[in-house]
């Protein structure tokens, strides 16, 4: 997951929590650094910071704060709105581990998008 797909995912929903769960352990101070300096390093197009790799295991971490679902369908369809009652409730986390970091940054930007293909998780 790259740094600014972690910030897209939590932010608006759960603002601090990026900065909270860093502050947690010594190795992950860095991200401390990028989200204080978050809207100077997009203001500067700073791709280098804005595209690095975030450590699993700060991702997942972060991720479990998050305190929303996405939806999917029984024909695929991954969205960020329940659509029907049979649509099964997935954790963001979940859907990270399933889908991958694409693919929940798209759903949460666009609203949807069909999973049917398998994904590289992690990426």
């Amino acid at each position: 997951m790259k740094f600014w797909q972690l910030h897209s995912i939590c932010e608006r929903a759960h603002p601090g929590l990026i900065s909270r769960v860093a502050s947690t352990h010594s190795d992950w101070k860095k991200y401390e650094l990028l989200i204080e300096n978050f809207d100077n390093l997009v203001k500067g197009h700073d791709r280098v910071a804005l595209d690095s790799l975030v450590d699993t295991a700060f991702a997942i971490a972060v991720l479990e704060g998050v305190r929303r679902n996405l939806y999917l369908s029984s024909d695929d369809w991954l969205r960020s709105n329940q659509s029907a009652p049979d649509d099964q409730a997935i954790s963001i986390l979940d859907s990270f581990r399933r889908y991958g970091a694409d693919v929940v940054e798209d759903v949460l930007e666009k609203g949807s998008m069909n999973v049917r293909k398998p994904y590289n998780p992690y990426v």
